[in-house]
């Protein structure tokens, strides 16, 4: 499926408007067909009108009175069954579905639009209310060609700077809105109302099964999930990480397919990121046709404000750059579509903020100890200079919040909005001291978040935070479809996430083994060299000196007072203690990127 964007009036001005969105959006079928009704809307890349749909290719109920457009894939149902689905549940249709969509219906009989995302968020669906219309879309580009004023979402620049994303609703744009994962959005009579069909339930089964059961489970599921993302008509290739989570997908799909699987990856000529070895160790090991895609610092850079204005929101990593070359590569070579590994970490305990969960409660139990702080060591082995911290300054920094202190998991990181949000300038700072972010992340707490363990609470947050707006929406789907590739997460089907929320925290993180059930079901498809290797995040390089060059125009005091954002004096000043230093602190480096990509959508926009 493709891209949606539409408009819900029966005003003439709206078909005007629907033609300059088109023209933005970026579709993966180039052709459209131009027909014209009552309730103008374009779904799935072609333009047309209810009274004409029963001439085209989009699921419609026979009657012409119900339209339902979607970008993505549903797994358990025929989407041509989907009419007879939600004439009989309505909106408690939507979770039954197990999938990665973005759906719009349009309901003629209620007057009613409802816009919907899949329980995790794995494809967008953005809107905006003008007059008496709505204008939604999967990209906000197109909706920016209809709004009258690009005005910022002050609050946005707060949640991008402490949690990486946009925190429920909010994008970069005041008037632009993005249905939540897990909810839809429904407008009639003039209203709208956001509603939650799908909360996170991490709370262990009592039942107790063996973990030999647990690993048969999961292998079935698994292969279960990769085969139905294997069942579509387009070209599929793998991506290839060079991390257990990729690698465990392309050695599974390797057995449901019968030539050569294909497989790409990234390897950057900065060895301290480049995972290049484990990369070429299992597209050796699984025969595949494996491609390579080399990328400097100098890629890197080139394309950051590409990507920033691609996705339309300030950005604290450099990530979606080489992803951006990636997804590129592997249209250029013929695919449009990718299996990867995003959501394995989340959902079976694979990231080191759980594992300091453990360690910060294995500390409360004896404060005064010297020796409990250093095992603080065995985490962040990648951030510079972190191994040379001793035992005192590692306690200071971790153990400065206490395990029942709300959202505790992630102080240390949320920290970094404190630091970058002094820069913004005093009559921002003024504006957004009614602003918490705390209260906006608590909005959509379950009832039952207090069952959680502190292990699961983090791993709630950590979707909540960074998986569903960051790594899916901007890093995985924004930036892929961008080049005309659709991405499949496996792990994200509903089968295997009910699985892995409903295990005990043991088979998450075993003392402080990771991913400790996965990894016993990747005994069966991966060599032991690889499975013994040292767990390594996807990072890209960060050349503060390159982005400083490449971006001097946008940082000059002059530039800084047009955008109205930052201290134009203490971002100068900053600049010049950067272009002094040799190495880098992790904070540092991301409040350079966000700085830049802030300047980027304000100044270059």
């Amino acid at each position: 499926m493709d891209r949606i964007l539409g408009c819900f009036s029966t005003n003439n001005e709206s078909k005007e408007n629907v033609l300059k969105m088109a023209k933005t959006i970026n579709f993966k079928n180039k052709y459209m067909d131009t027909l014209y009704g009552d309730d103008t809307v374009i779904l799935n890349g072609f333009l047309f009108s209810s009274s004409d749909i029963s001439k085209n290719r989009f699921i419609v109920s026979e009657d012409n009175d119900i339209i339902i457009g979607i970008d993505g894939f549903i797994y358990n149902i025929d989407i041509f069954f989907l009419i007879i689905l939600y004439k009989k549940y309505d909106e408690e249709m939507f979770s039954q579905l197990n999938g990665q969509f973005s759906l719009a219906i349009i309901d003629k009989n209620k007057s009613k639009l409802i816009l919907v995302r899949d329980r995790f968020g794995t494809k967008p669906m953005f809107y905006a209310k003008i007059n008496d219309s709505i204008y939604f879309s999967s990209e906000i580009n197109s909706l920016k060609a209809v709004l009258q004023d690009d005005e910022i979402d002050e609050r946005s620049l707060r949640d991008i700077c402490t949690t990486w994303a946009n925190l429920g609703d909010h994008t970069f744009y005041k008037n632009i809105s993005s249905v939540e994962c897990g909810s839809y959005v429904s407008f009639s009579d003039g209203n709208l109302k956001s509603t939650k069909y799908f909360n996170l339930n991490i709370l262990p089964k009592d039942k107790e099964k063996t973990e030999e059961d647990l690993v048969d489970e999961l292998d079935y599921l698994l292969n279960k999930s990769i085969a139905r993302r294997l069942n579509e008509p387009e070209k599929t290739a793998f991506y290839l990480s060079g991390g257990l989570d990729s690698s465990l997908i392309a050695a599974i799909a390797s057995k449901h397919i019968d030539e050569r699987i294909d497989t790409f990856s990234i390897s950057f000529l900065d060895k301290n990121y480049d995972e290049a070895k484990y990369q070429d160790m299992i597209s050796k090991y699984l025969n595949s046709n494996h491609r390579c895609l080399t990328v400097s610092s100098t890629d890197v850079i080139s394309n950051i404000e590409n990507v920033v204005k691609i996705i339309q929101s300030p950005i604290t990593k450099t990530g979606l750059s080489p992803m951006y070359l990636l997804s590129r590569y592997v249209k250029e070579n013929g695919f449009d579509t990718v299996l990867s590994g995003e959501g394995a970490d989340e959902i079976f305990g694979g990231y080191d903020i759980f594992k300091e969960v453990k360690i910060r409660e294995f500390c409360e139990k004896d404060p005064s100890s010297k020796t409990r702080p250093l095992l603080y060591k065995r985490l962040y082995s990648y951030v510079n200079g972190y191994e040379s911290f001793n035992s005192a300054t590692l306690s200071t920094f971790f153990n400065q919040v206490e395990l029942n202190e709300m959202f505790s998991s992630h102080y240390t990181r949320f920290k970094y909005g404190d630091y970058c949000s002094q820069f913004f300038n005093k009559n921002l700072r003024d504006r957004l001291k009614s602003y918490d972010y705390i209260e906006e992340i608590k909005k959509n707490l379950p009832e039952y978040y207090d069952k959680f363990s502190k292990i699961a609470k983090a791993q709630y947050l950590e979707i909540e935070t960074f998986l569903n707006n960051y790594l899916l929406l901007l890093q995985g789907d924004s930036i892929a479809m961008s080049n005309g590739i659709s991405c499949k997460y496996p792990f994200l089907d509903n089968d295997i996430t009910d699985f892995a929320f409903a295990l005990k925290d043991k088979f998450k993180i075993n003392v402080l083994n990771e991913k400790y059930l996965l990894k016993k079901l990747a005994a069966r498809y991966l060599p032991d060299e690889f499975l013994k290797r040292k767990k390594f995040p996807f990072r890209a390089p960060i050349d503060c000196i390159g982005i400083l060059d490449r971006f001097t125009s946008l940082l000059t005091e002059n530039n800084l007072d047009k955008a109205n954002i930052f201290n134009s004096k203490a971002v100068l000043k900053f600049i010049d203690n950067i272009k002094i230093k040799d190495i880098f602190s992790e904070r540092e480096q991301m409040l350079l990127m966000f700085i830049v990509s802030v300047q980027c959508l304000k100044i270059k926009n």
